[in-house]
């Protein structure tokens, strides 16, 4: 009986490639393998893999960072927006009082104290009065202020909270209002007046 897997070995032992052949194989393998012996198409998928993950990361990157400055954007502009809205309604006052102090006094349902902003200096506005509000539904203290040409200002405060958190000092004009906000001892103020004509 004849041995198959003997005969095989036999007849490939005795066949040799030809010169030729040996350098178009040499020469396929150059093109393949690199001088590191590392695969050129292997090189390319991990380039083509890391290339789209690097593009992923920085679209990532973008968006989160596209997200976080609209959101600031969109606080303040609603902030901005009621202070305004607040403003103009031009309310008469519920606390008659010409300090901080005595009409924090007064406003037992505020869970802060109102204070004098070190933003804004004392000498230039008079107190006159305050009343209860909210901004963007947490209670506030709607505080008139009068500057020495007679115009009326109305400043706003409430305790701060991870909500306001995104609420950069800036000044915003919202219709015919301009409104300054800013954050001082964990409390958010926002000064509001009518832009002069």
């Amino acid at each position: 009986m004849v041995d198959i897997d003997q005969s095989v070995k036999v007849y490939y032992e005795q066949v040799e490639l030809s010169e030729a052949q040996q350098q178009l194989l040499l020469a396929m393998r150059k093109d393949v393998v690199g001088s590191s012996g590392i695969c050129k198409a292997s090189l390319r998928k991990r380039a083509s893999i890391f290339s789209v993950a690097a593009a992923a990361s920085v679209m990532l990157v973008i968006t989160l960072l596209v997200f976080r400055y609209s959101g600031e954007l969109v606080i303040s502009e609603r902030v901005a927006q009621e202070i305004a809205m607040n403003h103009n309604k031009a309310l008469a006052v519920e606390y008659q009082g010409d300090n901080y102090q005595v009409l924090s006094l007064d406003m037992d349902k505020l869970d802060f104290n109102l204070q004098a902003p070190q933003k804004i200096v004392d000498d230039v506005f008079t107190v006159t009065g305050a009343r209860y509000c909210s901004i963007q539904g947490k209670i506030a203290a709607q505080v008139k202020l009068t500057d020495k040409k007679g115009r009326i200002y109305t400043l706003y405060q409430t305790r701060l909270s991870k909500e306001f958190d995104a609420i950069k000092n800036s000044s915003v004009q919202h219709a015919d209002v301009r409104i300054r906000l800013w954050k001082e001892s964990a409390i958010l103020y926002g000064l509001a007046v009518e832009n002069e004509q």
